[in-house]
């Protein structure tokens, strides 16, 4: 399996069988992976622990080093929220990696109080 175009399909499919309530939901997989903008959007009624409520953006990241996905990522789409509302959306970054740093940088990034959540 080529984990940069397959992972999103398993996202997808564990977002959708962790919340009926997910309303909106594109993640794109397979060549999509390539497209520019965000590599899925969410819009749940009801949170639960892996999916947040409301609209949430979501980038994947395979590669090596997760925090530095991490950060890329956000910072392009902190300065480009493609229309995107931050200030009523949640920033979701999903990696398979180990990522020994992620709840300090999560910190830090609720702290800049771009996105209503990250």
């Amino acid at each position: 399996m080529e984990a940069r175009s397959e992972f999103p399909r398993l996202i997808r499919g564990l977002i959708k069988a962790n919340n009926d309530q997910v309303m909106t939901l594109q993640m794109r997989a397979a060549e999509g992976v390539d497209a520019p903008g965000f590599d899925g959007i969410s819009d749940a009624l009801r949170g639960t622990p892996f999916v947040p409520q409301g609209l949430a953006v979501w980038e994947l990241g395979v590669g090596a080093d997760p925090g530095d996905k991490a950060q890329r990522d956000y910072r392009a789409r902190a300065d480009d929220p493609r229309g995107v509302a931050t200030e009523d959306s949640t920033f979701v970054f999903v990696t398979p990696r180990e990522w020994r740093e992620k709840e300090l940088w999560v910190q830090r990034k609720r702290a800049e109080g771009t996105w209503a959540d990250v």
